[in-house]
């Protein structure tokens, strides 16, 4: 994989990016709302996209295939005492992510954002071949979607920074 200077994250702190965008009601347009399975698929997506447009990982831990699909432990544990609901997202402001990441975050919520669950579980090879234990490492989803020239492009084209820069 090439260097690449962009920072990596923790798979929390982009779990907290992801929970900042999620929609707060059932009725948003934008949507569905975000329970502790489909934030661990969405943490899956991140890190497949930046894998595969930008070649570097956007978080260090890994993940992990459960009987519900990709985990990231960390995250697991962090949201353990909610039981089954995610809590509202309330941990004050982020810091600004580098346009690539905010553009791997964008891309998930296009592509999977309203998405059904068999939708996202039945397009990924990589997750349908694992078993239970396996992890799912870095390398693995980088080999898989290095290729992948549809999803680079359609990642950069998430790039929303100078449309950022231009509303002001």
């Amino acid at each position: 994989m090439v260097n690449s200077m962009y920072e990596t994250l923790s798979a929390r702190e982009v779990a907290k990016y992801i929970l900042k965008m999620a929609p707060k009601d059932e009725n948003d347009e934008y949507g569905k709302i975000v329970t502790k399975g489909r934030l661990q698929w969405f943490l899956y997506f991140a890190q497949k996209f930046a894998l595969a447009t930008y070649d570097k990982a956007i978080f260090e831990e890994e993940i992990k295939m459960s009987e519900n699909g990709p985990e990231v432990e960390k995250v697991r544990d962090a949201y353990a005492e909610y039981g089954n609901e995610l809590p509202p997202y309330d941990e004050g402001e982020l810091p600004p992510l580098p346009n690539e990441w905010q553009a791997v975050i964008n891309a998930v919520w296009e592509m999977y954002g309203n998405a059904e669950r068999n939708e996202i579980v039945n397009t990924e090879p990589l997750i349908n071949s694992a078993r239970i234990g396996d992890t799912i490492t870095v390398k693995s989803i980088y080999q898989s979607y290095k290729d992948n020239n549809e999803l680079k492009s359609f990642v950069r084209t998430c790039d929303y920074s100078q449309l950022y820069e231009y509303l002001g």
